[in-house]
Formats: structure tokens, sequence, C-alpha cells
């Protein structure tokens, strides 16, 4: 599981490269994505290849600010940037893009960029309790199929759509088994090396592969004692927006603090795999809707489904505190973090720390002095 310093290994990077371009040549349709909420069992039933495209760097946002606002999150920045630039080879890659509306800050993007690629946006309810809602997500799922049926000229089968939803759930599958080695009182993986690991932006079965030899290798590990991190050191719930590309600069400063991170919430982490459609339903578009709407983005209201899940991962992953991570200008998760340390400090008494961060290195200092602050505090606990 060797890792650099920007984004996922360069095994996985280099594979993800060569592997759009062989799909490309084989004439696969591939289609970019820039949240976990674009349903990509569609994708696959078209025998296209879904990639991700959210920008993780730092490097494209200053040609993004000539153009939109510098007070915008530096995800959607960078995610501009690069398409502006051509940056991301993912985005170069992709034959169509999903977007979705899950931020303002997206929305206008998705306006901005709407004339480089076909581009199809849906539109995300925010309210999944509501039985409108579901059935709102439900078309609109139906009509990013119609889009998908209509730009590559093939049709969408729920024989199609089932095997597509077995084969996303077997990777959900690795990757969650992978998400639970550090339940063990001794880890045997860090944080940082799962978050590498997972910021896949397109993979073929090779990669199921690979995670297949990881959970092989972890299990060898474990059999033979090892330990990722000293028995001391703290165990961290990191929450918060997703983190990435340079972005995991706060995964590297828990970890260099000494902590080690058994569970990430969010959707860069565990978020996006603890749950499987459900299979051979007989209505797979009415599967695939309701596992997607139940994803407890912070846009969500009342998002009472990520408290839940907070306390499921507490419970489960027994950390010793709890550290937030929040993108600069994420309305949503800023606001969000005030019932999060609620639930952490005053329903399981755990020590919380909530980090405001960007993309650029400036704040690392500081970054580290507080981490070490709360480890030292939950040190001096135990």
């Amino acid at each position: 599981m060797s890792t650099n310093r920007n984004g996922p290994s360069k095994w996985i990077r280099e594979q993800a490269v060569r592997y759009l371009a062989a799909e490309s040549r084989a004439g696969k349709p591939i289609v970019g994505a820039y949240c976990c909420y674009a349903p990509i069992e569609l994708v696959h039933a078209i025998g296209g290849v879904p990639v991700g495209l959210c920008g993780l760097i730092q490097e494209p946002i200053r040609d993004a600010e000539e153009v939109i606002p510098a007070n915008t999150c530096p995800l959607v920045k960078s995610s501009y940037g690069a398409v502006l630039t051509g940056a991301c080879p993912f985005y170069e890659a992709a034959d169509a893009v999903i977007g979705e509306t899950t931020c303002d800050a997206k929305k206008k993007m998705f306006e901005l960029i709407r004339s480089y690629k076909p581009l199809h946006v849906m539109e995300l309810p925010q309210m999944p309790d509501q039985e409108a809602a579901r059935s709102h997500w439900l078309r609109e799922v139906e009509r990013l199929k119609e889009f998908l049926e209509k730009q590559f000229g093939t049709a969408i089968t729920d024989d199609r759509l089932e095997k597509a939803i077995r084969k996303t759930n077997r990777r959900r599958r690795l990757r969650k088994r992978i998400c639970e080695f550090p339940r063990d009182d001794a880890p045997v993986v860090t944080g940082l090396e799962m978050n590498r690991l997972f910021d896949v932006f397109a993979a073929g079965d090779d990669y199921d592969a690979h995670l297949e030899s990881v959970i092989a290798d972890l299990e060898s590990k474990r059999a033979a004692g090892y330990r990722a991190a000293p028995e001391s050191a703290p165990r961290v719930l990191l929450t918060g927006c997703p983190l990435g590309g340079d972005s995991a600069k706060v995964l590297e400063e828990i970890e260099a603090a000494g902590g080690i991170i058994v569970v990430h919430e969010a959707c860069s982490g565990i978020k996006p795999v603890i749950d499987l459609v459900e299979e051979d339903t007989g209505d797979p578009l009415q599967a695939i809707a309701n596992r997607y709407i139940e994803l407890p983005c912070s846009v969500m209201t009342p998002n009472d489904r990520r408290i839940a899940l907070l306390d499921r991962l507490i419970e489960e992953y027994r950390p010793d505190c709890v550290i937030e991570a929040v993108l600069m200008a994420c309305h949503t998760y800023n606001m969000e973090s005030a019932r999060v340390k609620e639930a952490v400090q005053t329903r399981h008494g755990l020590p919380y720390l909530k980090l405001e961060t960007d993309y650029s290195d400036l704040d690392r200092g500081p970054m580290r002095t507080r981490i070490e602050a709360l480890l030292e505090m939950v040190q001096g606990r135990n």
C-alpha cells in the first residue's frame, strides 16, 4: 500500500489512466461524476466506465479564481480550474459528465462548464424523509437513464441494471472489509493508507483484485500481531468534508501527531460503502434510488441519518476522540458541525475538535498544534 504526496498511490493513478485509455480505445463510454450521489450502476449498465472528477489539488485554483469568487469552496474551485486548464486527465477522458445539485457552488459551476462536454445535472431533493422527495429522486434516476441511453445509443435493461448492482456492490463489500480492520484493538492499517487506497478515479476488475490482495495482506499482518501505530496512539474518528489529494494533509497531520484514524466517516471514507443497493428486487431503478437518497450528506435536512451513522461508528470503532474537517466556504458542513459536536460530547462524552481548512499548506503548523493538544488531552484522560 505505497503512497505518494498528492492523491492516490502511484500504482492506482497510473492504472486508472491506462485503464481509461484502453477502455476508450475499445469503444466504451467514459462518464465522469462529481459526487457519491451519482448512481454509477447506470453507467455500468450501458457498458460504460464511471470516473471520479472532484478536484483535490491546489494547483488549478488560481486559474479558477479569475472567474469565480475566491471565497468559494476549494473543492469546487479545484474542479473548475481543472476543467479550464485541462489539468485533470480524467475529465479530459470523459465523454459525458453527471452533475448533481448538492450545493449552490456546484450548481453554478455546472452552468459554466455545460458547453465543454455533454452534461446531465440531477436535481437532488434534500428532505429525504418526505415521500414526494423520494418520488422525485426516482424520476431523476429515470431521467439519468434516459440521458445515457440517448447519449450513447444503448438500452438500459433491468437485467443489465441487476448485473451492474452486483458489480458495484462487490467493490463496496471489498472496500468496507478493509475499513473494518481498524475496529480491532490493534489496527493493522492507518487512515492515511486507506485514504490513498480509496482515492480512486477509475478502475477495472484488476482494482478489485488489488483490493483482495490488500485484504489478504492485512489478514497476514493481523495474524502476525502487527500494529500500524503504537498501543498508546489515540484512536480518532474523522468526519466532515471529503478529503484527498492536497486536503489529505489533515490525515497526515493527525497521524504524524501520534494519533491513528480508525474510521473516516466522510464520503472519501466509509460513508459510500457502508450500505449496499438491494439486489434482485424486481425494480432495480427503485432499489438504486432508495440506496442513494439514504446517503447522509450535510446537504440533507434534517440530517438525522448522519448523527445515527456517527453513533453507529463510535460504538463499533471505539474512538478516543472525534475530529471534524470542514473545507472553507462549505457552509452546510460548517453549520452542521454544531450538531455533530453536541452529539459527540453530550451523547458519547468524547473530546471533539473542528478544523477549517483549504488545500494550501499554510495552516499545517497551527493545525498540528491543535491536533497535538487534543491528543495530549486524550492520552491524559486515558
